[in-house]
């Protein structure tokens, strides 16, 4: 009895989420209805409290490329900028139960989007300073450092769903989701170039144009004054504890919905469709603070001695300050946001009744990702209470490239109520003989968690059935012997 309160304790506070699209096509997972909520889950209760879900990494090229000589790496690197995105999603809280022919269900999910880029000649510069390929100064150097950017936003989304069995082939199910934008950061350079010009007295002349915006939506809400966070007086830790009262106060608030189905063809044979997120743009000035840097700077008489730090350290100092006096702080302009949206379309055989082959297309649009896939799948029972599912996934990135890759999920029934499962889909970069970590690792992707789950009886009704049937065919050979 102990040992089942522990777990009923851990299932309650300690459950997880994904954003996996194994999770779209397996059985008896409740998080299946938030990609697609007409999922066949076979589910008659769940619930969960807790903050663990699901996080991803996705890096512009795999890890070997840095390796080594990281700036003689770097030259190499022939395209504009290297992005780094990251996604964590994170379930707060979900409960649903079954009434009739339908299923109920709702809850509270967590997300925090970012995405970097970073000027590859702005790390060249990092590395080289205005030195050519042999180390020497550069008196005609010029520099772009334009393609530097970052977004970071944070969502609390609440959530209520419902789902029906239209006929015994068709179900149905939709969600209506209402989405707090907490938080959004978002930086551009316009311009951000350096160009030294050789005067006849062998000084340079340095022109450094900074054209850029730093965009905040949601800072007003910690009541806290804005120059006590520009000088650093307020306390960081009164900080978090402010934006933890902060993520139940979005000012920015939109609804949205997402639909889905699923069609039982013949015995063996499903369909299943969904889009989630729909929702139309929406646009906000309340709270926004605006930091815009907008400066021409030009300094005579430069010259730049490699023994001579005292006058660099000077030259950065003016620098610094040159450039605070130009940036002016004002009311944002208006930020517009979308929902998260995804879109699936599946199909699924059955050639015995206890595994399924599936084909899967995937479309996901968010702050930080933008890509499509196609994944062949596998899902199969390998003992009552284990389930295995596999899938090869072939993906195109829109904001930044993306690799193929092999994903696996893992989900077990400890107890009657108590279900646990795991999930990756950096299968396919596991540590090698020679390094620990792999030299193609583009990506960290990990997500599972425990819930409180109970299954619909027709089920084992259905098997109990096949199993007096199959009892009563052997009496009847052998009263025939």
């Amino acid at each position: 009895m102990k040992k089942f309160a522990t777990l009923l304790f851990i299932a309650l506070f300690v459950p997880a989420v994904g954003q996996n699209s194994l999770l779209y096509g397996i059985k008896g997972n409740p998080l299946s209805l938030l990609q697609n909520p007409g999922a066949q889950t076979d589910l008659r209760f769940h619930a969960f409290l807790g903050t663990v879900g699901n996080f991803n990494a996705q890096l512009e090229r795999p890890l070997g490329e840095y390796w080594g000589d990281l700036s003689a790496q770097w030259d190499n690197f022939t395209n504009p900028s290297e992005h780094i995105s990251l996604q964590a999603d994170w379930e707060v809280s979900s409960i649903g139960w079954q009434y009739k022919k339908s299923y109920v269900y709702a809850g509270i999910r967590h997300q925090t989007d970012f995405l970097g880029s970073v000027d590859n000649d702005l790390m060249r510069f990092a590395f080289h300073g205005m030195r050519d390929s042999n180390g020497v100064i550069d008196p005609h150097f010029s520099g772009d450092f334009s393609n530097t950017s970052l977004i970071v936003q944070d969502r609390i989304i609440r959530y209520v769903g419902w789902q029906k069995k239209l006929s015994p082939k068709l179900t149905f199910g939709g969600t209506i989701e209402a989405t707090n934008h907490v938080f959004d950061f978002r930086l551009k350079m316009n311009a951000f170039q350096v160009n030294s010009v050789l005067q006849p007295d062998g000084t340079n002349t340095l022109n450094i144009g900074v054209h850029g915006e730093a965009q905040l939506h949601g800072l007003s809400l910690l009541e806290v004054p804005l120059d006590s966070l520009i000088n650093g007086s307020y306390p960081l830790l009164q900080y978090f504890k402010d934006y933890r009262g902060l993520l139940w106060k979005g000012e920015t608030r939109f609804l949205s919905t997402s639909f889905g189905a699923t069609y039982q063809v013949s015995p063996t044979l499903k369909i299943t469709g969904a889009i989630t997120g729909l929702g139309k743009r929406v646009s906000s000035t309340k709270n926004n603070v605006s930091m815009q840097v907008n400066t021409d700077l030009i300094y005579s008489g430069f010259q730049y001695n490699s023994g001579d730090t005292a006058s660099l350290k000077g030259f950065y100092a003016q620098l610094r300050e040159d450039l605070k006096e130009s940036i002016t702080w004002t009311e944002g302009s208006a930020m517009q946001t979308l929902p998260f949206q995804t879109t699936h379309l599946g199909c699924y055989y059955n050639p015995y009744s206890k595994h399924a082959l599936g084909i899967n297309l995937l479309r996901v649009q968010r702050a930080s990702a933008n890509y499509a896939s196609l994944s062949l799948e596998y899902h199969g029972f390998w003992t009552r209470n284990i389930q295995f599912s596999t899938s090869y996934q072939w993906n195109h990135g829109f904001t930044l490239p993306m690799s193929n890759q092999l994903s696996f999920q893992l989900q077990t029934r400890l107890l009657p109520m108590t279900q646990i499962y795991l999930g990756s889909s950096s299968a396919l970069m596991l540590p090698g003989p020679d390094a620990l970590i792999p030299s193609n690792l583009d990506r960290l992707n990990v997500y599972g968690g425990i819930q409180l789950i109970l299954f619909d009886t027709h089920w084992k009704q259905a098997h109990q059935k096949k199993k007096a049937e199959r009892k009563s065919k052997r009496s009847v050979r052998s009263s025939e012997k």
